[in-house]
């Protein structure tokens, strides 16, 4: 089935152009190993985000970080309140699939955070400051001696106004990021997308930026040749962008829901997708929704302005926020939080294909 431009309008002073989206014929992304068991928490994570990170001696492991919630009470006459802290986890996938966490470590204040690769070893974790709606980046590493872990941060800076960012690295120190924001008269959300460059000493200031639609809770994937794939959530459903900066500017290209793919009008939590390795057309877009148990996966594929999607499937019948990244071939690393039991939570992780 052909996919074409369908209509063309401007959405906040930027080119947005609709495109249906042909099913995709794919199989099932289910888990193929048991979930493993990396941790247990009694204060709540949520917002995983995993990545690969390769040095230039050629070692790589898989970076994860989550936030945690912990009640603070300075004494037992004050009021208590909830901190938000980020974590971070050096993870290590065996030759038979296991999964073990072999570092655990405490990065920064901040809540829902996102990691991308930089190169050399190096990464970027974006997060969201607890009491203001800002974003905070950091350039960070892990240190391997002796088989022991260390994580270090580099340095820091403000990254201006925002909320939920999602990070997608480019190359070359480059990557996007993608955030909500809420207009200060209106209360309408917004998402924006900024595009930095960042050394293994510091991030620089945007190289440019733009607001590209409406909604919030935005997940976005580097699909190759200047391109993103982003995905949110609107007070109509999810929703699919394109984004294309190869102009030196964000144009934004919206996927047509009245198109054969059924896209559904309840409102989907925790969207993330990520590409294939060695494949950045073709991705899975994990998700779960708001008012029902369980974790769904779908294949994409973007092939010159053709979005092909399969149809979605339940790869968990329980478990919350799950998050990916690329393993071998078409196969994924797969990060999720899920209740125990007497107030403990777990973080899980298996691997999909």
């Amino acid at each position: 089935m052909k996919s074409k431009q369908i209509i063309t309008k401007s959405i906040l002073g930027l080119s947005v152009a609709l495109l249906s989206i042909p099913v995709l014929a794919a199989t099932n992304i289910s888990r193929i190993t048991s979930p493993d068991l990396l941790g247990v928490s009694t204060y709540s994570p949520t917002h995983p985000s995993i990545s690969l990170i390769k040095d230039s001696g050629g070692t790589s492991y898989y970076f994860e970080t989550h936030d945690v919630s912990k009640k603070v009470c300075y004494d037992v006459f004050s009021d208590c309140h909830y901190q938000k802290s980020v974590l971070g986890d050096v993870i290590r996938v065996s030759k038979n699939g296991k999964i073990k966490r072999v570092l655990n470590d405490w990065f920064a204040s901040g809540q829902q955070p996102s990691i991308a690769p930089i190169g050399n070893g190096y990464f970027v974790v974006v997060t969201a400051t607890q009491d203001a709606p800002a974003l905070q980046g950091y350039v960070a590493k892990v240190v391997e001696q002796d088989n022991h872990y260390k994580l270090e941060k580099v340095s820091s800076v403000n990254l201006g106004r925002g909320l939920n960012p999602s990070v997608a690295a480019m190359g070359n120190g480059y990557f996007m990021v993608t955030s909500s924001n809420d207009n200060n008269i209106t209360g309408e959300h917004f998402l924006a997308a900024y595009v930095f460059r960042a050394t293994e000493s510091q991030i620089y200031t945007p190289e440019y930026m733009a607001t590209f639609a409406d909604g919030d809770t935005a997940s976005i994937a580097y699909i190759g040749d200047s391109k993103f794939i982003e995905t949110n959530n609107t007070a109509q459903g999810i929703e699919y962008n394109v984004i294309d900066i190869s102009n030196k500017k964000i144009v934004a290209t919206k996927i047509d829901p009245s198109s054969d793919l059924s896209i559904s009008t309840e409102r989907y939590t925790s969207v993330q997708i990520t590409p294939e390795a060695n494949n950045p057309g073709k991705f899975v877009q994990l998700y779960t929704i708001e008012g029902q148990k369980g974790m769904y996966s779908r294949s994409l594929q973007y092939n010159d302005g053709k979005l092909l999607a399969s149809s979605p499937y339940q790869f968990s019948r329980n478990g919350n926020y799950p998050a990916a990244a690329s393993f071998q071939g078409n196969k994924f690393i797969e990060i999720d939080i899920n209740n125990i039991l007497f107030g403990e939570t777990g973080l899980y992780g298996s691997i999909l294909g």
